[in-house]
C-alpha cells in the first residue's frame, strides 16, 4: 500500500521527466527561431560546386585557361567522346567500313549500310557535339581576342584555332552542305547562320589555320609552339585537300612532321575519359589486317573486331 513519502517520490518523477521535455522543446524551438532570424534561407540552399565555372568566371585574361580547357574537352567529346550515341571517330568507322556492326540497333545499322533517313535520332547528337566544340572554341577565341595583351596571355590560342578550323573541316566532310553556323551573344540571345556550302566551310577552315600559323613561334615561351604548328599545318592541308587543291595541300604540310600524332584528353559528361587521335599516316594504304609497331604509324583496320561496332 503507497505510503506519503512514496506518492511524494513519484510525483516528483513526474514533474521532473515532464520539466526535461519541456526544456528540450523550448530548446528545440529557440534554435530553429535563432536560425530564422540570423540566416538567410536562400544562401542556406546555395552550395559551392568547385568543378564547374560560373558566367561570371570566364570573363578577362584570368579565364583564358578554363576557355581553352573547355574548347579542347569538347572537341575530344565530338571527337571520340561518350556523349553522344555516335560521335566523329565510331560514325567515320562505320561508314567507311573500318569498323563494322555487330549489334540490333537500328539507327546504327543504317549509318553501317549507308542508308541514314532523316529521322536517325543516333544522328542528333554528333551534330549538337560538333557545335558545341566549334562555339566553345569560339567563344575562347573571342576572349583571347579582347583579353591576351601579353605573349603568356596567348598560350594555347593557336591550338584553340586549330581546333576551330577542325571543327569546320569535320562539318564540311559530314554534311553535304548547307550547314548553318550560329552563334551566342553573351546576354544569351542566339544569332542564326545560313546554310554554308561546303567550300565556305573549308574556307573557315583555312583562314583560322592560317591565323594559327601567323602567331609568333619558334623561340621558347612563344605561343605557337612545334606541336601546334604541325597541328595547324595538317589541318590546313586537309582542308585544301578536300577542295581539291593539291598542290596547296602539299605546299601546307611540307614543313609538318611526317608521323603526327595529336592526343586530346577530354571528360565527357559521363566523367569518362576519352582520347582521340588525328595521325597523320603514310602507311594507310598498306593491306588490311597490317598490325602497329611501335616504330611505324597506325594503319587503318588492325584485324580485330569488337563487340560495339568494332574496327576490323
Amino acid at each position: 500500500m503507497p505510503t506519503l513519502n512514496n506518492e511524494t517520490t513519484h510525483m516528483r518523477y513526474i514533474d521532473f521527466f515532464s520539466t526535461a521535455r519541456m526544456g528540450r522543446m523550448r530548446l528545440t524551438a529557440l534554435l530553429v527561431f535563432s536560425t530564422a532570424v540570423a540566416c538567410n534561407t536562400d544562401k542556406i540552399l546555395q552550395v559551392t560546386d568547385p568543378d564547374v565555372a560560373r558566367p561570371d568566371a570566364l570573363v578577362g585574361a584570368a579565364a583564358l585557361p578554363t576557355l581553352r580547357a573547355g574548347a579542347v574537352g569538347n572537341f575530344g567529346v565530338a571527337y571520340n567522346g561518350g556523349a553522344s550515341d555516335v560521335e566523329q571517330v565510331h560514325l567515320s568507322g562505320l561508314v567507311s567500313d573500318e569498323f563494322i556492326n555487330t549489334e540490333t540497333f537500328p539507327t546504327r545499322i543504317e549509318i553501317d549500310q549507308r542508308a541514314m533517313t532523316l529521322s536517325n535520332t543516333s544522328l542528333v547528337g554528333t551534330f549538337f557535339d560538333l557545335t558545341r566544340a566549334r562555339a566553345s572554341s569560339e567563344l575562347a577565341l573571342n576572349t583571347y581576342k579582347d583579353f591576351a595583351k601579353t605573349a603568356s596571355d596567348s598560350t594555347g590560342l593557336p591550338e584553340v584555332l586549330a581546333l576551330n578550323g577542325l571543327t569546320y573541316i569535320l562539318f564540311a566532310e559530314n554534311y553535304c552542305g548547307a550547314v548553318p553556323v550560329s552563334f551566342q551573344a553573351p546576354d544569351g540571345s542566339f544569332t542564326f547562320g545560313g546554310p554554308e556550302s561546303t567550300n565556305t566551310l573549308l574556307d573557315s577552315a583555312v583562314s583560322k589555320f592560317n591565323q594559327a600559323l601567323a602567331i609568333p613561334g619558334g623561340v621558347p615561351g612563344a605561343p605557337l609552339t612545334a606541336t601546334f604548328k604541325n597541328l595547324a599545318s595538317v589541318g590546313k592541308g586537309r582542308a585544301l585537300l578536300d577542295k581539291g587543291d593539291y598542290p596547296g595541300a602539299a605546299a601546307a604540310v611540307a614543313g609538318a612532321a611526317r608521323r603526327l600524332s595529336a592526343q586530346v584528353g577530354a571528360l565527357d559528361s559521363t566523367r569518362c575519359l576519352s582520347r582521340c587521335r588525328a595521325v597523320s599516316d603514310p602507311g594507310r594504304d598498306a593491306p588490311r589486317g597490317a598490325r602497329a609497331t611501335p616504330d611505324a604509324p597506325r594503319q587503318w583496320g588492325d584485324g580485330h573486331r569488337y563487340g560495339h561496332g568494332g574496327g576490323r
